[in-house]
């Protein structure tokens, strides 16, 4: 399952950093982002005017929309090795999506560094615990499945597309072959004894 930390920052032409010590990998990054909103002042012309008419039918309006000044910053930095292992962004040259998404496949100490203005981030850390993993494979319970969606593991969140609590957004239909964790096509079913078994664990636990 997952082990998650969550904290709000405010940018205002500042940096900010943090540390985490992921145990156990896979370690998900999440920001969310949310630019300052902006209103600016301006008169049209109303469209039920005659042609005729002009300056008595302008009327003020206000107009609210996103910062355009707003920008961000994400760098990701294995502190063991010095190595940046991913960076990321939101406006000026980089992307406008107001979402950063970071995966680090291998446990260690990670250093985010975050820079930006005119905006907020949500900032999501979570980690994969080992008890799910030691446990199915410690009592034999996996079970063969097609998909992703047939896991145990798997949440949807809409149409054909969910998250795995061990190894965040996926498809549903994503051949569980390709699953992270090396499972090669086998998996905790959610309809099978392994399912049962693991629940029953999770109550005496």
């Amino acid at each position: 399952m997952w082990k998650s930390s969550t904290r709000k920052y405010l940018f205002k032409a500042n940096t900010t950093a943090l540390e985490y010590q992921a145990e156990h990998a896979p370690l998900l990054i999440d920001v969310t982002l949310k630019p300052n909103i902006v209103s600016r002042g301006t008169v049209e012309r109303d469209p039920t005017c005659t042609p005729t008419e002009f300056i008595t039918c302008l009327r003020p309006v206000t107009a609210t929309y996103p910062d355009p000044t707003a920008w961000f910053s994400l760098k990701v930095i294995n502190t063991g090795t010095g190595q940046i292992v991913a960076q990321d962004g939101y406006g000026r040259s980089m992307t406008s999506a107001s979402r950063c998404i970071s995966r680090q496949s291998h446990p260690g100490m990670y250093r985010i560094e975050m820079t930006g203005n005119r905006l907020s981030a949500v900032v999501r850390l979570r980690v994969a615990t080992l008890i799910p993993h030691i446990f199915l494979f410690r009592f034999g319970l996996l079970l063969c499945m097609p998909s992703c969606g047939e896991c145990f593991f798997f949440r949807p969140a809409g149409k054909d597309q969910g998250e795995c609590q061990l190894h965040g957004p996926v498809e549903a239909g994503r051949d569980a072959g390709r699953c992270p964790s090396g499972h090669s096509g086998h998996g905790s079913s959610r309809t099978g004894k392994g399912a049962r078994v693991f629940h029953r664990w999770a109550q005496i636990r």
